[in-house]
């Protein structure tokens, strides 16, 4: 019995532990159960979780791009509505300083006004309607409108001769006989007219002293001719090309170098250039006259002798030369209608002279021998392209800096081409004519003994024939001076002087004085260097101007190129890179007397192969790497800015409609 109540008992543990263990195993599995229910859980909530924030990212993107598109929309808007009022509050800027402008000019417009009518009556020849600008023409180098053609409705007589006055019309003598309104104030001068403006300018005994002057070097009479060819067909394409620009804008040539340069490169480039214009004008005017007139005159004294003035002196070359830059500026502050008589009338003197020349000498050429087959060196084939160089420079760049001066007053309705041809046509050939027939003077008369070479050309020519060489060639260069005042009174607008009339021709004048005084107090050295330097500047402008004209095909944005944020832009660096290594680059095949001194011929004297040692290769070098690169280069950026100006010019009726004082 109590061995079976121990095997109850144990079957009762065994029981027991049985249970315990199926109740411990179900304890566990519902605890694995509960964990694992908890992990899905937190599974299931963490990818809940990261349904909504992916939800919530792609919600904010859409809505920041939401916001992105609204806010450029917006933006753009507001870019378009300030442009547009940067616009008109230009127009209504230039408006203004026009209205200022020709206040200030009344009082003085009012004294001449009866002057003015009276030469009005006796100079009006011809008949001309008033044009509108919408009977333009729009084809090849006629595309755009420009803002210097103004719309008015009516002008009153005050108001119209205070316009005369100020050059912003010409040859509109039958509106003012008249006295009524006119529908216009246009650029109103003809193509025709730059014939007569370059030809009193540029033909008559000038070209001839120049002919001589290359002549006299003893260089073969092929390579004087060659020399004299290169220069003046050089010059006239040059020169040409700069009238165009002018036609195409009516600006002043140093504000439309900005369309190559930007507006503020142009306009830090604009100071050299005009120092060099006024430096190089005077030296030239002053040489040429010691030429013409030293001793030529039977009966006035040389200009090398001295005028005593009480305790002092003063040679008469100064006297002569100050008398004359006075005399020019006042022609040049005359200017419009009496400064284009006088051009006309210096065109025909100078034609006349040239004949007289060519008869006089005619007895000389029959009896002298020319030598074109003699042998040609090297170092003579170098100096004839220094002399062309020195043509170049001396005759096309500075005009180049000045020609749009003259032609801005021609309409777009005028032929580019015309006014092309009509500027090259007496630059090109008369002149070229005048100098080659100048050139066979001094070779026939070489043997004479005398001295210079005025004297030399006067020595075989009759008295009659000399007496109207010395007019016409005194006429000439007062012409010449009184057109480079003109162009240097304008220029003083392209650096941003708004001033009157007289006023910048006085500080014009003041300068060219100064020049004077320097030169004078200058060794020959010295004037020598610093007038090739000078030249090197005029002809690497002249390269990226012209350089600039030749790629360009529409007329120019005058706002534009007023502001630094307008269609060309505050600075073209690579036009304006090529202008400086022009400059240097041409400094450095350069040569002067001072080469030690200055920045000169620092490369072609180093260049043993070839003789820099009196070259003037750099000329011709500036000229060609600065009108290389906006050639090169510019095309898509011009492409570029004259679809800007049609741009501007498709939205111009749009400012009809605005109303300014809600601006």
């Amino acid at each position: 019995a109590a061995e079976a109540e121990a095997k109850r008992l144990e079957l009762e543990r065994i029981e027991a532990d049985r249970l315990a263990a199926e109740a411990a195993e179900a304890e566990r599995l519902e605890a694995e159960r509960i964990e694992a229910e908890r992990i899905a859980e937190e599974l299931a909530e963490a990818e809940r979780l990261e349904a909504q924030r992916i939800a919530d990212e792609i919600a904010e993107a859409e809505r920041l791009e939401a916001e992105r598109i609204a806010f450029a929309a917006a933006e753009a808007e507001r870019i378009e509505l300030e442009e547009l009022a940067a616009q008109v509050a230009e127009l209504e800027r230039i408006e203004a300083e026009r209205v200022e402008a020709a206040a200030l000019e009344e009082a003085e417009a009012a004294a001449k006004l009866e002057e003015a009518m009276q030469v009005a009556e006796e100079l009006s020849e011809e008949e001309v309607e008033p044009q509108r600008a919408s009977d333009y023409a729009t084809g090849s180098f006629d595309i755009i409108e420009t803002a210097q053609v103004t719309i008015v409705d009516e002008v009153d007589p005050a108001t119209f001769e205070n316009l005369l006055e100020q050059d912003e019309i010409a040859f509109t003598d039958e509106d003012k006989k008249q006295k009524q309104p006119i529908a216009e104030v246009a650029r109103r001068s003809k193509a025709l007219s730059q014939l007569f403006v370059w030809t009193g300018i540029t033909v008559g005994v000038i070209p001839i002293f120049l002919g001589a002057f290359v002549a006299q070097t003893g260089l073969p009479i092929a390579l004087v001719l060659g020399a004299l060819v290169i220069g003046f067909a050089f010059s006239a394409v040059i020169i040409a090309s700069g009238a165009v620009a002018g036609k195409r804008s009516g600006l002043q040539t140093l504000m439309l170098s900005r369309a190559s340069l930007g507006v503020r490169g142009g306009s830090a480039v604009a100071i050299p250039v005009f120092v060099s214009k006024i430096f190089v004008g005077t030296v030239t005017v002053v040489a040429i006259g010691k030429q013409l007139f030293d001793g030529t005159v039977v009966g006035l004294p040389t200009l090398a002798s001295t005028l005593a003035l009480g305790s002092t002196s003063i040679s008469w070359l100064a006297v002569l030369a100050v008398a004359l830059i006075f005399v020019a500026a006042v022609f040049a502050t005359l200017g419009g209608r009496v400064l284009y008589w006088l051009q006309w009338g210096a065109a025909v003197v100078g034609v006349l002279a040239v004949a007289a020349f060519a008869i006089g000498v005619g007895p000389a050429f029959t009896s002298a021998k020319f030598d074109f087959a003699a042998a040609i060196s090297g170092p003579q084939v170098a100096q004839a392209l220094a002399l062309a160089g020195l043509l170049g420079a001396g005759l096309g760049a500075i005009w180049t800096a000045s020609v749009a001066d003259f032609t801005r007053q021609v309409p777009m309705s005028e032929s580019g081409k015309k006014v092309a041809l009509f500027v090259a046509l007496p630059v090109g050939v008369l002149s070229l004519l005048a100098a080659i027939a100048g050139a066979f003077a001094f070779a026939a008369a070489k043997g004479a003994g005398t001295q210079s070479v005025m004297t030399s050309l006067l020595s075989v020519l009759p008295d009659w024939s000399g007496s109207i060489v010395l007019v016409g060639g005194g006429l000439q260069l007062l012409v010449w001076s009184a057109s480079w005042f003109y162009s240097s009174s304008v220029s003083l607008r392209g650096l941003g002087v708004r001033v009157g009339r007289v006023l910048s021709q006085s500080i014009v004048f003041v300068l060219v004085i100064s020049s004077l005084a320097i030169g004078a107090a200058s060794s020959a050295e010295v004037l020598r260097a610093a007038f090739v330097i000078a030249l090197i500047f005029l002809m690497a402008f002249a390269g990226a101007f012209v350089g600039d004209v030749w790629r360009r095909k529409a007329a120019y944005d005058e706002t534009g190129l007023r502001q630094a944020f307008g269609v060309y832009g505050a600075v073209n660096w690579v036009n304006l890179s090529g202008f400086i290594v022009a400059v240097v680059l041409g400094l450095g095949f350069v040569s002067t007397s001072l080469d030690e001194f200055f920045v000169t011929n620092f490369i072609g004297r180093y260049l043993t192969a070839i003789d820099f040692t009196d070259a003037l290769a750099g000329l011709f070098i500036a000229f060609a790497i600065a009108a290389l690169v906006p050639v090169a280069f510019g095309g898509k950026r011009i492409r570029a800015q004259e679809q800007k100006v049609y741009d501007v010019e498709a939205r111009r009726n749009t400012f009809d409609s605005i109303d300014l004082g809600s601006i």
